[in-house]
């Protein structure tokens, strides 16, 4: 997330087609960041499984960064490793969701990650959940949005 955090910054897409999209930078120096602070709420679903959602101003299309804090606890002592599964929902159908899915680490103590989120319309979804979910607790602390950077990408 870091180097496309630096790229939502401070460039914005020219060109898209089927596989690929050329961005360019902005002209001078000007940055896609703006100082909005969206509504966050967490719902939980499951003790290894929880949603975030954000909304802000309706025209808003673009990413925004979150810091979560988290932590995961093993429920079966047979689990080797535990991991935290990000997955960006498009829709309100949990199926449905686009190519933003990565993994943090599990830990055992309070830890802080920035994660995207992209925003369309206003809203967005984001669903984090351990891993093996049957066999781990997930504990959300804080989580805050630090930026929304008001760029299009059809990504």
């Amino acid at each position: 997330w870091f180097f496309y955090e630096e790229l939502y910054k401070d460039w914005h897409p020219v060109y898209e087609n089927e596989y690929e999209e050329f961005w360019e930078r902005n002209e001078n120096g000007k940055s896609n960041a703006i100082n909005i602070n969206p509504e966050i709420e967490i719902e939980n679903i499951s003790e290894g499984r929880k949603k975030i959602y954000v909304s802000t101003d309706k025209t808003l299309n673009g990413v925004a960064s979150l810091e979560i804090e988290y932590m995961t606890e093993k429920t079966n002592p047979f689990v080797i490793f535990v991991n935290v599964g990000c997955y960006d929902v498009k829709s309100n159908e949990e199926t449905n969701t686009n190519y933003n899915q990565f993994n943090l680490r599990g830990s055992k103590t309070l830890r802080k990650e920035r994660i995207p989120l992209y925003i369309r319309n206003g809203k967005g979804e984001i669903i984090v959940r351990a891993n093996p979910e049957k066999d781990a607790k997930l504990i959300l602390g804080d989580v805050e949005c630090t930026v929304l950077y008001d760029v299009e990408s059809n990504q």
